[in-house]
């Protein structure tokens, strides 16, 4: 067994990163858009926002009509996109925002009627969304904004009532959600704001009271949150930055505006060049192939214009940008890089024509890519970079919103379809990948806004199937692939909890069974695949649990064995197929949270051993199979939460290594299996907390 990695952190959602690596990646094909789920129903549309990608989950908020405005997530299927919680039970609303991923872990902002707005995570179930800390106590609404993530710690701003609004940082948990720095002493705020990373560090700028912002740096310690640079009189407006330079524009109350550099260290900004004399424009920066490009006043201040700079005054210089002489170009904008090239957008008021373009600096200028004639200006934008292609937006000549894609070998552009018949405000937004598939946020006249897909292959654009034709949302969860069905469960307040089968068809959707109609608290759980069979569990509510198998058909779904309060049994979320049967933790209250096993049957269900003797837990996790054997980790007592391993039987469950021996526990997580070896996170008390490797034996 070896230590293989080296990080920083000591808490598991450092490896979420780190494990998904090792996976393959799915390379991703643009085609057709295919409507993910109308969470809404109608054509009133759910209205989501801030759709952010965690693992094989994409989250976004959105108003399905019954709840306000709450966390939802999808696995790109209609089945898979359900509401997280609701924050704020009934219309309310909790109106979560600034949805942002730290290591494997989702931070958000919500509110609540009695702590107003504060900081929450999720690991995408209803009891793991937790308010993160009362930074403010009480209802007052102090909203924290600005959330980022830098080498591995969330930042953000947020007022406590006491120091004013200043820079916070969070870990994850309550304890280490704190604040970083009271920049200005006492209730006077410091409002930090354009928060950036750059290397392992955290740059932003501060603004006390009306005085001219400066430059700061923050390493998330309060003796590492110094100043950088002070401009006296001085605005700084936009920053940006490369590998090794950090860049910035100044305005100043005379109507200067200035291009500086920064290493990040004190004593290393010098100003580049000084731009323009009429500054206060509207400035974008962007940096590409070790030269910054950024939109400011033009040298003769008629209008805005596109400069370049190398970070030495004589070349920074104010680009040519390609035009006819019979046109009337709008200011460049929308500024992005692609494969060492800027892209941008001009908008030609005579001909009506909107044109993408790409500046090539060995070539010199700039390339037309694309013109779509549009009655009126719409602001495209460039929405999303593939490596070797990327998407935007543009109106059509029928004013139709039409997402393209420019791959390096196409020329034109191809139109991939349009996406809404409507203006230019429901043009395609917050683009973002999961797995072989693109999300978006779009609208038709159909559906309202709501959350759409590009799968991975050529498909109409449909909506697989209205489970709930009362315009209520049927909540579909649990989407498990067992053979070549699907199975997934729903939920309504009139029919409450079923499950479900389809083979991916429309006409293919048959319902298997109702379970405890009218009953609220009622849920199907721990869905798994064992022998082209289904077992899951049937919670009723108030410790009454049932263990089910099916196998695709409603006579073939049947109850295996009722756990009642006196048993108290309870399944932990860890199931997994195991040589024809299903392993699985749970607990009662003769042998606390251990490991069992089931083959379907009441008979074939029992404890595979009581490794914490008594009523005490092991409470195994992160069970997972390897050449033979059931890894997992689980707590004697005597060697603490370490690794174990098990062929299904009582004398062949056994601790594998004490990885922190003498009692104390490594705490071995996020078990995963590449190429026959077994990687895990854990800590041997030298190390901290850090990447493993395990063969499966002791050696």
């Amino acid at each position: 067994m070896f230590l293989i990695g080296r990080s920083k952190s000591k808490r598991f959602r450092v490896f979420y990163s780190v494990l998904f690596s090792i996976l393959s990646f799915t390379s991703i094909q643009a085609q057709s858009p295919e409507l993910v789920c109308d969470v809404f129903g109608g054509d009133r549309g759910s209205a989501p926002k801030d759709l952010v990608v965690n693992g094989n989950t994409a989250y976004f908020t959105a108003d399905d009509g019954v709840h306000g405005r709450e966390l939802w997530k999808t696995d790109g299927t209609e089945a898979g996109t359900v509401l997280v919680a609701d924050l704020c039970e009934g219309h309310c609303g909790s109106s979560p925002k600034n949805l942002c991923v730290v290591n494997g872990v989702l931070f958000f902002t919500a509110y609540e009627s009695d702590k107003g707005t504060e900081i929450w995570t999720s690991d995408g179930t209803e009891s793991g969304t937790k308010r993160l800390k009362d930074i403010n106590k009480g209802g007052s609404n102090y909203s924290p904004s600005h959330l980022i993530g830098v080498n591995g710690l969330l930042f953000f701003t947020a007022n406590d009532g006491d120091h004013g609004v200043e820079l916070w940082k969070s870990d994850g948990t309550e304890k280490g959600t704190q604040i970083v720095k009271d920049i200005s002493n006492g209730k006077e705020s410091s409002y930090p704001i354009a928060l950036s990373a750059f290397g392992n560090r955290l740059f932003f700028l501060v603004k006390k009271g009306k005085q001219h912002s400066e430059l700061w740096r923050s390493d998330g310690t309060e003796s590492g949150t110094v100043l950088i640079k002070s401009h006296e009189g001085n605005d700084i407006k936009s920053i940006t930055t490369s590998k090794t330079q950090l860049f910035y524009l100044t305005d100043s109350k005379e109507g200067k505006t200035e291009l500086w550099q920064s290493k990040g260290d004190a004593n290393t900004s010098t100003k580049i060049s000084d731009i323009s004399i009429k500054g206060n424009g509207q400035h974008e920066m962007v940096t590409a192939n070790n030269l910054v490009y950024f939109t400011a006043n033009s040298k003769d201040g008629k209008g805005i214009s596109l400069w370049k700079s190398n970070a030495s005054s004589a070349g920074t210089i104010q680009l040519k940008l390609a035009a006819s002489k019979a046109s009337k170009y709008s200011e460049p904008y929308g500024l992005m890089v692609h494969q060492d090239n800027v892209l941008f957008f001009m908008y030609d008021y005579k001909t009506k024509e909107e044109h993408l373009f790409q500046f090539n600096d060995k070539l010199g200028h700039s390339i037309e890519i694309n013109k779509v004639y549009t009655p009126n200006r719409t602001h495209a934008h460039i929405c999303l970079d593939l490596g070797n292609s990327f998407l935007w937006t543009q109106n059509n000549s029928s004013n139709q919103v039409v997402l393209w894609r420019q791959d390096a070998s196409d020329k034109p552009a191809k139109e991939i379809g349009i996406t809404s018949n409507q203006s230019a405000y429901y043009s395609p937004k917050n683009l973002c990948v999961l797995g072989s598939q693109i999300l978006y946020i779009a609208s038709d006249a159909q559906n309202g806004e709501e959350v759409w897909q590009m799968p991975s292959a050529n498909k109409e654009a449909h909506v697989l199937k209205n489970i709930n034709t009362k315009g209520v949302s049927s909540s579909p969860y649990n989407l498990t692939s067992v053979g070549e069905s699907l199975f997934f469960a729903t939920f309504s307040d009139t029919d409450g909890v079923q499950l479900w089968k389809t083979n991916g068809q429309s006409a293919s959707c048959t319902k298997l069974k109702h379970f405890y109609q009218g009953k609220l608290d009622t849920e199907l759980e721990s869905f798994c695949a064992v022998n082209n069979k289904l077992f899951f569990m049937a919670n009723e509510g108030k410790g009454k649990q049932e263990l089910w198998i099916s196998d695709g058909t409603s006579s073939g779904t049947q109850f295996v064995m009722k756990f009642t309060e006196t048993r108290n049994l309870s399944f932990t979320q860890q199931m997994l197929a195991y040589k024809g049967l299903l392993i699985f933790s749970a607990y009662d209250s003769i042998h606390g949270t251990e490991l069992w096993r089931s083959d379907g049957t009441a008979k074939g269900t029992y404890l595979i051993k009581d490794i914490n003797p008594g009523d005490n837990s092991s409470t195994p996790q992160w069970c997972t199979v390897m050449n033979g054997y059931v890894y997992f980790s689980a707590d004697n007592y005597n060697n603490g939460n370490e690794l174990w391993k098990t062929d299904g039987t009582s004398a062949g469950t056994k601790l594998l290594m004490d990885v922190y021996d003498g009692g104390h526990s490594s705490d071995p997580g996020f078990l995963t299996v590449k190429d026959n070896v077994l990687f895990f996170a854990a800590d041997n008390g030298l190390h901290g907390y850090e990447l493993w490797k395990s063969d499966g034996t002791t050696q």
